[in-house]
Parts: C-alpha cells; structure tokens; sequence
C-alpha cells in the first residue's frame, strides 16, 4: 500500500488562484495524499472555496484559524500531520500532476530525507500547459556529504520549502517562526544542514506564480528589513555555532549583498533609519573577514576593496550607481 503523504497548504486571500492550486493537487496521480488545508482567518472566498472541496474529496482536512501567518500556519499543518512525508504547496502556486509520485517514488529509491525539484516561474496571466513527463527519463542528482561540507544555500531556490518532499522526522522538534517573514529560510538552512541525504530531481515539477499577492513582492515594510537582518545574523550564528566553515564563508558572501541591499533601500526613509545604521554597523564589522572571502567576485570583490580604503565614500559611490540603474530600468 502506498504510504500517506501529507501535503500542507496554507491558505490567505487568494480566492483568484485557490481552485487551480487545490485541482493540481487533487488530481495527483499518486493518491494516498492527506491533503490539510489551513484558512489562516481570510476575507474573501477561500475559506468557501476550501469548503466546497473538503466536501468533494475526503483526504481534506480544513482548518480554520485565526490570521496568525504563513509560519504559524505551515506549523499547524505540521502537527496534524500524519505522513512520512511532507510536501508544503503555497496556495496561489499549482503542481504537475505526477510531482508527488516522482518526488516519493526518488525518495524511496535514494532512501533519501529530502527530495528536491525544480520550479517554473509562471505569470499570473500565463496560461502554462504542464507537460507530461516521462518518468524513467528523469535526471537524478544525489547529495550525500556530510553535515559540515554540505552548502546550506541561503541566497538559492534550494532554501524554498515548497519544491521539496521532506521527511517528516527532519521536523520532529523543528518548526517555523512565528511573526516574522524569511521564515521558510530560516528553518530550510537547517533541515538542509541536518539531512543525511538530499536528492534532487531535474525537472520542473512545481508551478510558482508570481502573483501580486506574494509577501515577497509587496512594498517593504520595517517587518521585512527587520526579518532579513533577524534571520541572516541567524544563519551566520548557526554555521559558527555548528563549525560549517565552508557554508560560513559562502553564506557570509550572501550576507554582504544582503546588506548593501538594505543600506541602499533605507538609507532615504527617515522611519526605516534603524536598519540603514544596522546595515552599516554590519558592514563594517565583516570587512576583514570579506577581504579573504573567496565567494565573493565581480563586482562585489571590488566593493569590498573599495571600503577598505574609503568606507563611507564607497557606500556614497554604490548608492549612487545603483539610483542611477534604478532611473534607466523606470
């Protein structure tokens, strides 16, 4: 008998794309799915439209809650779980109806805690036909290093939860943060770091649309810098605390885009000057260590140089530069 897996889909506002999500999910060729939806305390249609489907297919579970978000959402399904595996689908997003067979049958096969595939960014007015796969053609890549040379991949789509089946014992005392954005980031570095071994499948499986509604896409509130700066200062205390030199070395690459992204988008907002002093406190307290990175290139190699001979100029030189590209993409 096929084994049960649980497919956790967080629901908000999205009345516009729910049916389409739910029907690829639904119509899965593999079937054994414990399908648990989470109203997360929407305003328009959703919870109807969940409802209806509870209704018509009995692998549903609907769970109505107050508006808490997707964290404590995904966490909810989490506890409700039963399955071996669990695939996180966003409910604006959809899947390709053999996802799961593909994902649990490589799984198995690999013996693997997590399985990864690739994802296709789609328009919301994109009408993408999902393509039959043929799945004995499938190209595999397996991963089995040990914990402290795996690459965490903070800046990467292998830090998404929503293209991965994982194992559910990975999560066993793990779970989202709660009130914050980056919280699919700040646990996937984690279960990344202690999965004995990854999997990862080449295919586009998993449907991303990118819709206005997405957390990520709307303006940039101080809940988003202080978030970024939550979960990055995180992540470069966990590779310390774990001795991943390696993954501390590319990760702390990442972190100096991350900052200069946060100087520059602050650095105009009088309500946002606590981030734009934060980013620059960082920046200057990584300087040495980003003189040897040998992650960082280009133009960011350059940068780093730059502010060991100039600092505050050299941020003045960036922003500028950078309002400039702003003027000519507008």
């Amino acid at each position: 008998m096929e084994t049960i897996i649980s497919v956790i889909i967080p629901v908000y506002n999205v009345e516009k794309y729910l049916k389409k999500c739910l029907e690829s999910v639904c119509s899965q060729t593999y079937k054994n799915l414990e399908i648990i939806l989470i109203d997360d305390g929407s305003s328009d249609s959703s919870l109807s439209i969940c409802k209806n489907y509870a209704e018509r297919d009995e692998r549903i579970i609907l769970i109505a809650k107050e508006n808490e978000g997707q964290g404590k959402a995904r966490n909810v399904g989490i506890d409700t779980a039963s399955g071996e595996y669990i695939l996180f689908v966003d409910s604006d997003d959809y899947i390709h109806k053999d996802m799961v067979k593909i994902l649990v049958d490589t799984a198995y096969k690999y013996s693997s805690d997590l399985v990864q595939c690739k994802y296709r960014e789609v328009s919301v007015n994109e009408n993408y036909l999902i393509k039959d796969r043929d799945i004995s053609e499938l190209r595999i890549r397996e991963e089995e290093q040990s914990e402290n040379e795996r690459m965490l991949c903070w800046y990467t789509e292998d830090i998404i939860p929503v293209n991965k089946l994982i194992k559910k014992e990975l999560l066993a005392d793990r779970r989202f943060p709660v009130g914050m954005y980056y919280e699919d980031k700040h646990l996937m570095f984690r279960l990344r770091h202690i999965a004995s071994r990854i999997v990862y499948v080449d295919e586009e499986l998993y449907y991303y649309v990118q819709s206005p509604s997405s957390t990520m896409r709307k303006e940039k509130t101080e809940k988003h810098y202080a978030s970024l700066l939550r979960c990055s200062q995180e992540l470069m205390q966990y590779c310390q605390d774990n001795n991943l030199i390696r993954n501390y070395e590319s990760e702390l690459a990442g972190y100096l885009r991350t900052l200069l992204s946060i100087y520059y988008q602050t650095k105009d907002t009088p309500a946002l000057k606590k981030y734009n002093v934060a980013a620059k406190k960082e920046l200057k307290r990584y300087l040495t260590a980003w003189r040897g990175n040998r992650f960082i290139q280009g133009q960011y190699k350059l940068i780093v140089r730059a502010m060991s001979i100039n600092f505050d100029f050299t941020l003045i030189i960036f922003c500028f530069v950078n309002q400039i590209r702003r003027g000519i993409k507008e």
